[in-house]
Order: C-alpha cells, then sequence, then structure tokens
C-alpha cells in the first residue's frame, strides 16, 4: 500500500491527469445514461400519444415541471452511480483484508483486472439495472414501428408531408439501437463468463459512441441546411468565416419534427 502512495505522490501532474479524465468519464457516463433514459421515456410517450391521444393531459408536463423531471433525472443517476463507486470500494476493501488476492487499482501503474469485480455482491445490483436500461431502451425502440406504419398510411396528407413527424428522435432512437445491436452481442459472447468486464466495456463503448449518433442524427435530419452551409462557402471564404466570424448564430433541431 505504501508503495501505491509514493507512485501517486511521485507523479503528481499524472495523478491530477488521471483523476481528471476519470472525473470527465463519469460524466460521460451519467450524461449517457440520462440520454439513454430520456430516448426510452419519449418512445414511449409518443406510442401512447398516437395511439391513445386522451393520455395527452395524464403525460405531458408543463415546462417547469420538465426542468424539474430532468434536474430529479440527473440526481438520481448521479447518486446511484455514487452509491455504487462507494459500494464497489467496500467490496475492493473487503477482498484486500480476506483470503482473496488483492485488487490492485493503481500499483505502479499496473493495468486493472476485471475478473474480481465479479466476485463483489453489490455488483449484482449493477448488473441488474444495466440489463433493466437496456432491455427497456430495446423494447421501447420497436415502439415506434407501429407509429411509423401508421404515418406511411397518411403520408398523403400534407401536414405529415410537412412535419415529419417523430423524425429526429426516431433517428436517433433507430441509430443508437443499430449501434448497440453491433457491439453488444460481441462483448456478450466474448465476456458471457465476466459480465462486470461486459458491463464497464459496452459503457465504455457507450461513452465514444452515443455522442457521434447524436451528431449524426442531427446532420441527417438538417442534411439540406449542411449542404446549404457548405455550398455558400468557397475554400477562402470559409477559412476566413472561421477565423473572424461576422455574426453568430443559434442552431437547432426543427420543432416542429419533434411533436405529431
Amino acid at each position: 500500500m505504501p508503495d501505491d502512495l509514493s507512485s501517486i505522490t511521485e507523479y503528481p501532474l499524472f495523478t491530477f491527469c488521471l483523476f481528471s479524465f476519470g472525473f470527465c468519464l463519469c460524466a460521460i457516463f451519467i450524461y449517457i445514461q440520462v440520454f439513454q433514459f430520456f430516448l426510452t421515456i419519449m418512445a414511449v410517450q409518443k406510442f401512447l400519444l398516437f395511439f391513445y391521444p386522451s393520455s395527452e393531459k395524464y403525460i405531458i408536463l408543463s415546462r417547469r415541471n420538465m426542468q424539474y423531471f430532468i434536474r430529479y433525472t440527473y440526481y438520481i443517476f448521479v447518486s446511484k452511480d455514487f452509491i455504487s463507486f462507494i459500494l464497489l470500494i467496500f467490496g475492493f476493501h473487503k477482498l484486500q483484508n480476506g483470503e482473496e488476492e488483492l485488487y490492485r487499482i493503481v500499483r505502479r501503474f499496473n493495468v486493472v483486472r476485471f475478473h474480481s469485480i465479479n466476485k463483489i455482491n453489490s455488483v449484482s445490483s449493477i448488473k441488474i439495472f444495466f440489463a433493466s436500461m437496456n432491455i427497456s431502451f430495446v423494447v421501447s425502440a420497436f415502439l415506434y414501428i407501429p407509429i411509423l406504419i401508421s404515418v406511411q398510411k397518411m403520408s398523403h396528407l400534407r401536414s405529415v408531408q410537412e412535419e415529419k413527424p417523430q423524425i429526429y428522435i426516431f433517428w436517433q432512437t433507430m441509430t443508437a439501437l443499430v449501434v448497440k445491436m453491433i457491439y453488444v452481442p460481441y462483448f456478450f459472447f466474448v465476456l458471457i463468463d465476466d459480465l462486470g468486464s461486459m458491463i464497464i466495456f459496452i459503457r465504455i463503448w457507450d461513452a465514444f459512441s452515443v455522442p457521434v449518433i447524436i451528431q449524426i442524427s442531427y446532420l441527417t435530419c438538417n442534411r439540406q441546411n449542411v449542404i446549404t452551409l457548405f455550398g455558400s462557402f468557397n475554400g477562402r471564404r470559409l477559412i476566413k468565416e472561421l477565423i473572424k466570424p461576422e455574426a453568430t448564430s443559434r442552431v437547432g433541431p426543427n420543432p416542429r419534427g419533434h411533436f405529431i
């Protein structure tokens, strides 16, 4: 243990960078979970609004209540990850004091061995929550199928042609689902005997893939604006505009495409 502390104190800059990276990674993990949770909620909401319009007064929140809902959702996920981290620390401490092999997080900057995670009892609740979140997301994504079938039957209506309901959220959900269906089965079959490691690798992959998914879905839904933007600049003018922009504009997805 003293060797671990001396290694950390000998490299303060490395330690600072390591903890900063860990903090940013934890923040991304929380954001990814909230993002996936809200995609699930919105899929269920859109399904109910489309097929059961009378449920609107029960599932549509006011702007103020929506802000509270988002805020407390983040509080819940932050608390969940914080408690999980504390339980893991106590689990590692228990392994260290018992007859099990010492789980070393940092010892001369060795690679972490994930197989000891499965020996900690508190990880079971993490596995259940992780599985519940992902299963709920996959099931909710398929709720868009009957919506799209019904919309396709009404595609001749002018209102449907102009507003293109569900397009932005739909593409985010479908893109996230397709990406998950590519790498989750791989990790599942490779790490079937080590579920703790599988959860860690999937969450790390989510941390890199979800920001890309958000950008791809946004650009796809606004491809005409992107084409117009790049078509309006030649090379020299584009560089000049990037260096010294004359005005700034605030852009966002078309809100008319989010609701039915």
